[in-house]
């Protein structure tokens, strides 16, 4: 379990980025700011230790749309994954519920797609002043932490 700042123990989802893309980490360290309740742990899936760890999901699912496994193991890919994380972030809770209609649904997953397939395209930095470094630059990973219960139930259910 993973102890937050408020001294609470709970299962974290875990989310799945391209650290690559300037659209994508902002989005990852805005999601952090609001992660008031410490619920969310956000990984580069370019880098090496996270890409061995991840067998339950294509790269090139990963490359087209953000995934999130939930601590039972549960893959939540695109606006889905996005409807799952804003419903769980306490500022936007109770709007959230609004992205379950069915009609903002499928507009919502339209427009996700196409923001998707042009992020790189997106977010510019001015020559040398590029601040999208991956959130998640040095992370080590203990395979025993708790919070990997969820990547190796959705492993276990890949059939090789």
């Amino acid at each position: 379990m993973y102890k937050t700042m408020q001294g609470f123990y709970q299962v974290r989802d875990i989310i799945l980025f391209d650290g690559q893309c300037p659209l994508c980490v902002r989005s990852m360290r805005l999601l952090l700011l609001f992660d008031w309740l410490g619920r969310f742990i956000c990984l580069d899936f370019r880098q090496e230790q996270v890409s061995k760890l991840i067998r339950c999901v294509s790269v090139e699912q990963l490359e087209e749309q953000m995934v999130l496994i939930t601590p039972l193991g549960d893959i939540k890919i695109g606006f889905e994954a996005w409807r799952y994380i804003v419903l769980r972030l306490p500022l936007f809770s109770i709007p959230a519920c609004l992205l379950y209609l069915p009609f903002v649904a499928s507009l919502g997953d339209r427009l996700y797609r196409m923001v998707a397939r042009s992020r790189l395209g997106l977010v510019h930095c001015p020559p040398g002043q590029c601040t999208h470094t991956s959130i998640t630059a040095s992370v080590e990973l203990e395979l025993d932490e708790t919070w990997l219960e969820g990547i190796n139930i959705a492993n276990s259910r890949v059939v090789n």
